[in-house]
């Protein structure tokens, strides 16, 4: 990052010193402008700790860090590198989500004035401490009951202010509030979308097995009344693991795909999930198919005790991570589900552990979390039919994964299927429109035949 003039405020680097990777942060010294290794901000990678330089206070000349060392979620502290020191106390923190970063001012008067910052809530959300822009948020919340408003950009006057509005069941539309009273359309994400035919979005929590606090998103079928019971569920473990849901429009189209056929879905933030505090997080080490994989069957049952679905109407969906958890899912005892869907999916945790272990840093920091239960082990445990589908041009999860384990299972759950589709890499980006006209067809037919839902 950099200040006022354009120079940088701070300067990050790894070394390798006595055993450990360390990441050292230096910092530009007042006098001469040469970078000096703030000590106190130094940390050893395998720790996983969060240590971000956020901003530089301007009148005391300490900086503000982001870092989550000291508690569970990520907080700012204040860094005085007069005295090479780091307070242990907060200065801003959220009490349930991480704080993810600072805003200033950019306009000339107050350049560089703390006025708010951002936490990792539902979706990312600004908290303003400039009353002013609290006063704009708040009245643009009232106008937009139920929706999610995040301001971008604005005038140095604040009277032109360009914000965005979504929500689960609306694209991301854009307005342009002028003089703080009437507002301007610009434009919409996706406009042909009919929005009654999409379902409304929630946020909660369940508790996993173990007592273990679990955040979930859920997306209730289009038309859902309170008292409605779901024609199916779908459970939709996100891909990473170190990745996380939000609540905004899905831009994958999957939930509201779902949703619009009459499912209820439920988004489980697994243990091993990114964004939701460092004990959530580091829960997840070495529990793939295991811990990580009670968390989804544990959101199934919670779906079922809430009377939103019958037990024997839900299947489990997910690509990549997900497609694992999918595969992972067909193998274990006593599953809550009729059917697994995994889309570019890991079946392979011991060759995926060696790829990651390749680099390593990577090993160090996220490979050896790699372990658990490894499905192309427990191929003959298979008690559920799983529909399969991986590209070809795959280069991040090779399509190996889902060939080799659909091979070992084929002969004993005869109602699976596996699809190559040609041509086609991991991200979506890479899938061409035929691509996913046939899969989404698929899909349908797979959970209306096959799994009975």
């Amino acid at each position: 990052m950099s200040d006022r003039d354009g120079k940088p405020v701070a300067r990050t680097e790894l070394e390798y010193e006595k055993g450990a990777w360390l990441q050292y942060i230096s910092l530009p010294d007042p006098s001469s402008g040469d970078f000096r290794r703030a000590n106190a901000l130094t940390t050893e990678i395998a720790n996983r700790y969060t240590m971000t330089v956020a901003g530089k206070q301007q009148d005391s000349g300490k900086y503000f860090v982001i870092t989550d060392k000291f508690a569970d979620k990520a907080a700012v502290y204040m860094f005085d590198p007069t005295t090479d020191t780091l307070d242990d106390t907060a200065v801003l923190a959220h009490p349930e989500f991480d704080i993810t970063g600072l805003i200033t001012s950019r306009r000339e008067q107050d350049f560089g004035k703390l006025i708010g910052f951002t936490y990792g809530g539902p979706v990312s959300t600004n908290y303003w401490l400039d009353p002013e822009m609290r006063s704009i948020q708040e009245g643009l919340d009232a106008a937009f009951p139920d929706k999610f408003v995040s301001l971008i950009d604005y005038t140095a006057d604040r009277n032109r202010v360009l914000f965005e509005v979504e929500a689960a069941n609306m694209p991301p539309s854009y307005y342009v509030l002028v003089d703080k009273a009437k507002l301007a359309v610009i434009g919409s994400q996706r406009p042909w979308i009919d929005e009654k035919s999409l379902g409304k979005g929630e946020f909660t929590y369940y508790t996993a097995r173990d007592g273990m606090k679990i955040p979930a998103f859920i997306t209730y079928p289009a038309g859902y009344q309170e008292g409605d019971k779901a024609r199916g569920a779908i459970i939709l473990p996100h891909g990473g693991p170190w990745a996380r849901d939000t609540g905004g429009f899905d831009a994958s189209g999957w939930t509201q795909y779902f949703a619009s056929r009459g499912y209820i879905i439920l988004q489980p933030q697994y243990r091993g999930s990114a964004g939701w505090g460092r004990a959530l997080w580091k829960a997840g080490d070495g529990e793939w198919g295991q811990k990580m994989q009670d968390d989804k069957d544990d959101g199934a049952a919670w779906l079922v005790e809430k009377g939103l679905v019958d037990a024997d109407k839900i299947a489990i969906h997910g690509y990549s991570y997900g497609g694992f958890a999918a595969i992972a899912a067909s193998v274990r005892p006593n599953s809550p589900y009729q059917c697994a869907i995994a889309g570019a999916g890991v079946g392979n945790l011991a060759k995926l552990s060696n790829e990651w272990g390749d680099n390593r840093i990577q090993r160090i920091v996220q490979g050896d979390t790699v372990a658990g239960m490894d499905p192309m082990q427990n191929t003959d445990k298979i008690n559920i039919p799983i529909l399969l589908y991986h590209g070809d041009y795959d280069v991040r999860v090779p399509i190996f994964h889902s060939r080799d384990f659909y091979n070992a299972i084929k002969d004993k759950e005869p109602e699976s299927k596996f699809i190559t589709f040609t041509q086609m890499g991991h991200q979506g980006n890479k899938w061409l429109p035929e691509h996913k006209k046939e899969l989404l067809q698929e899909v349908e037919t797979f959970l209306t035949n096959t799994c009975d839902m």
